[in-house]
């Protein structure tokens, strides 16, 4: 989900603050599970669950609309804050699950939005910390725990059997290889 030029930070803890209230609002609802998320500067990933098509779409609007509400009184500005409509995925194998997983929980390494950290670090601006799929413990700035759920897909229960555990410091976006050596 991508905000408009006009909008402030996503990774502020101002903005971020109002983007968690969002989501714990919609942590688990109707048929809608999110399971995990990472905030970037302009954009949204979220990892759900969803019973249907109708579903994720009601979902994805509840969100964006508590989000837009939350940012645009921070920002003292109305309209709209999202950039067309979300994209989505349906992910029918462990391997895209695990792929989708690495990339979602290390995109700040992607976007290279950190610098000079330590390879158990994790970013805060996730759901990361709540991450149990791990190679190895992780450190985070983090508050609190985010507002994500449990999956309860076989998908998501199964993900490890297509590679293992995932290092907290893959970056992706250098190749296409989600392995890394501890992981084997």
């Amino acid at each position: 989900m991508r905000v408009r030029p006009r909008v402030i930070s996503l990774r502020s803890q101002r903005s971020f603050r109002v983007i968690e209230k969002a989501f714990r609002a919609w942590q688990e609802r109707k048929g809608f599970r999110l399971l995990h998320f990472s905030v970037m500067g302009n954009h949204v990933h979220l990892v759900v669950e969803a019973k249907s098509a109708s579903t994720l779409a009601r979902a994805a609007q509840g969100i964006s609309i508590r989000i837009a509400k939350g940012l645009n009184a921070i920002m003292g500005s109305r309209g709209s804050v999202f950039a067309g409509r979300y994209f989505n995925r349906v992910l029918t194998t462990t391997r895209q699950v695990r792929t989708l997983l690495a990339y979602v929980l290390n995109n700040a390494r992607h976007h290279e939005l950190v610098e000079n950290v330590a390879d158990d670090w994790v970013d805060e601006f996730s759901s990361a910390h709540a991450f149990d799929g791990w190679t190895k413990p992780v450190r985070t700035n983090a508050q609190a725990p985010p507002p994500v759920v449990e999956g309860e897909s076989w998908l998501m229960k199964r993900w490890r059997d297509s590679g293992g555990s995932i290092a907290p410091d893959f970056v992706p976006g250098r190749g296409d290889v989600v392995d890394h050596p501890a992981a084997a």
